[in-house]
């Protein structure tokens, strides 16, 4: 595995609990971005009550990155197909009171492993790797929820943005 790699811009976003995720990550030598992917593992309890939350979710596996654009070192790939792992962690505090339609934002960290490979490796030998990186960063989540009326909340999920910053 070469060097680590720290994120400081872009977000990955997630949409629904059985969404998969939508991300464009950038450090000083690669960018990369996807098209969408399977649903990976978003452990937040919701619907859920005040108090505080996990916003841990781990994206990996065979489809969990799916396939996209990358820039590595300049150079231009339209399609690699992405394997490995990012798992981000953090903490939300839910209020006991909120509007119906609300976000919060809280900060996050990521770390995982990311590979890149011209050929789909869940069908057939990818070939080398184009990249192989242990991968990390940190910034900002925003939450989308919802939160029932009349008494004590209880909040649903609707989005999750990891903005990734320097």
């Amino acid at each position: 595995m070469a060097h680590s790699i720290h994120f400081t811009g872009g977000h990955l976003s997630v949409t629904g609990l059985a969404g998969g995720p939508l991300f464009q990550l950038f450090s000083t030598s690669l960018i990369v971005t996807n098209r969408g992917a399977d649903p990976g593992s978003f452990p937040i309890g919701f619907p859920s009550g005040p108090g505080v939350h996990t916003i841990n979710a781990t994206f990996a596996g065979e489809l969990g990155l799916g396939s996209g654009f990358a820039e590595i070192g300049g150079a231009s790939h339209q399609t690699v197909w992405y394997t490995g792992d990012l798992n981000f962690s953090g903490n939300v505090a839910l209020p006991s009171a909120a509007p119906p339609v609300f976000v919060i934002v809280a900060p996050f960290d990521m770390k995982g492993a990311l590979q890149g490979y011209t050929n789909n490796p869940f069908i057939g030998p990818p070939g080398p790797a184009l990249f192989d990186h242990k991968v990390h960063g940190s910034g900002k989540a925003v939450l989308e929820l919802t939160a029932s009326t009349g008494g004590t909340p209880t909040y649903s999920f609707t989005k999750i943005t990891y903005n990734f910053l320097p």
